[in-house]
């Protein structure tokens, strides 16, 4: 098993964290209050081959590319960690101009990311919070901030997969005798009256429940910046519509894209269009895979895919890892097909969240 040279770039030669937060390989210290589940006060020394070993690479090759000024975007951003870890990475790399982008919807994950961003010493002026799902509309969205009832990891810190409502979604109502219904119209109450960090809560017949936030077109976003040396995109399913509809400010701004992936399909989109745009592929690896990789075998849960964009990069300078080339999926037949797929869907942020509660993967 081999060690990508980018880490001996940087360096990681600290004490234990006299506040007992968590501090990764670059120095950015996490409070376990986000869900972050080493013991308290630990300092990593290296980052663990799994899945976000990857995403590290991304962001210390953009930090130590970038020469004089580093600037990147966080799209589905959570508390904000791999955003907070390239702007540390780039003051390691004696970057003193860095801006951050930050976009995320999950109200208590907002609160957290400033917080985040203050402990680790970011001023107000090198970052800017989009309190907002990212898609390729504007407008306003119902979004997932609890799974049903006795879910497991049902919770902010545990759970780092939230997403749009589906669109089979219905609002339940309550009548005034307590009894639960979907779509009811009389003798009724809205079960809309609990409220999450101010928003109003909309519980679903399935269980679910929702807060309605803001939808930004990735395009809305993108225009805020000249050039963006890191786009990481952590997006829960809206990976294709976002690149799709915001194909020309790609083109023109985003050097490199780092894009985690929810589905075979998406990940075979993606390739489709970034390929056809000319853009290199260091790395793709497929979701729900145990794959082998140049560091080691990976079980990856979510999938991911690096891309470079020869228009603003050198794109010779950058060797290619490992494609994993995605195959086109056999598509669904019938409408039973179609109604169990959006079943699966539900089920599968469900399994992730625990996937992430149990192994720390998105808080650590």
């Amino acid at each position: 098993m081999s060690k990508n040279s980018i880490f001996d770039k940087f360096s990681a030669q600290r004490q234990a964290d006299p506040d007992g937060m968590h501090t990764d390989f670059i120095g950015v210290r996490t409070s376990m209050e986000f869900g972050c589940f080493s013991n308290p006060g630990l300092v990593e020394q290296m980052p663990p081959v799994d899945e976000d070993y990857l995403e590290w690479i991304d962001i210390l090759e953009s930090a130590d590319y970038a020469k004089d000024r580093f600037v990147m975007v966080e799209l589905g951003a959570g508390y904000g960690r791999w955003g907070v870890r390239g702007a540390l990475a780039a003051r390691q790399a004696g970057i003193k101009d860095i801006f951050i982008g930050f976009a995320e919807a999950e109200p208590v994950h907002v609160k957290w990311l400033k917080q985040h961003a203050a402990n680790n010493g970011l001023r107000d002026d090198e970052f800017h919070l989009y309190e907002a799902a990212v898609s390729d509309k504007d407008g306003s969205v119902d979004f997932y901030v609890a799974m049903p009832d006795g879910s497991e990891g049902n919770n902010p810190a545990a759970w780092y997969g939230q997403a749009k409502a589906k669109d089979y979604e219905v609002v339940a109502s309550q009548d005034v005798r307590g009894k639960h219904s979907a779509g009811q119209t009389h003798a009724t109450q809205s079960a809309e009256s609990e409220l999450y960090e101010g928003h109003r809560v909309k519980t679903f017949a399935t269980g679910w429940k929702a807060v309605e936030v803001r939808q930004m077109a990735a395009n809305s976003v993108l225009r805020d910046f000249e050039v963006i040396d890191l786009l990481d995109m952590d997006v829960q399913g809206e990976e294709v519509k976002i690149v799709a509809g915001a194909v020309d400010e790609l083109c023109a701004r985003v050097k490199r894209l780092h894009i985690g992936t929810h589905s075979r399909e998406i990940e075979y989109e993606l390739y489709q269009i970034l390929s056809k745009l000319g853009w290199k592929c260091l790395r793709a690896y497929p979701c729900g895979s145990l794959t082998k990789t140049p560091y080691g075998d990976v079980q990856f849960v979510d999938g991911m895919q690096t891309w470079l964009n020869p228009r603003l990069l050198p794109v010779d300078d950058f060797e290619v890892e490992q494609v994993n080339v995605p195959e086109k999926p056999e598509p669904a037949e019938g409408q039973e097909a179609a109604s169990n797929a959006s079943g699966q869907q539900g089920l599968l942020i469900g399994i992730k969240s625990r996937i992430k509660s149990l192994f720390g993967r998105k808080a650590a």
